[in-house]
């Protein structure tokens, strides 16, 4: 029996997410591939501690981040309705301001 590899990246949930960037936002699927690859990078640097990346905000100005998605390091109590967040954010602790915060994935410039 065939057992999956978790060290390689999903190419398929990457090249879905490419598509759903060209078809929002209208860019080429090179410029969306490449986006979508950072993502990628960025979600696993997450899950396994703290990640340093920078995207663009809602003003057009330049946000650089530190954040992280494990649960230990997260001082949350849920006080909201609960609601799920839409597909095209990214949701992440920011270790900085000790708060959820989110973006749009076809925002992120840099992964470090």
């Amino acid at each position: 029996m065939h057992t999956k590899n978790t060290k390689r990246p999903d190419r398929r949930g990457i090249m879905n997410a490419a598509w759903a960037i060209a078809r929002r936002t209208g860019r080429t699927l090179a410029a969306a591939l490449r986006t979508a690859w950072r993502e990628s990078k960025l979600k696993a640097k997450l899950a396994a501690g703290t990640a340093y990346f920078s995207y663009l905000t809602k003003d057009n100005g330049i946000r650089v981040a530190k954040g992280t998605l494990r649960e230990d390091a997260i001082t949350y109590v849920p006080n909201g309705r609960g609601r799920p967040t839409p597909a095209h954010l990214l949701l992440y602790w920011d270790l900085d301001r000790g708060a959820y915060r989110s973006f749009d994935r076809a925002n992120l410039l840099m992964v470090a």
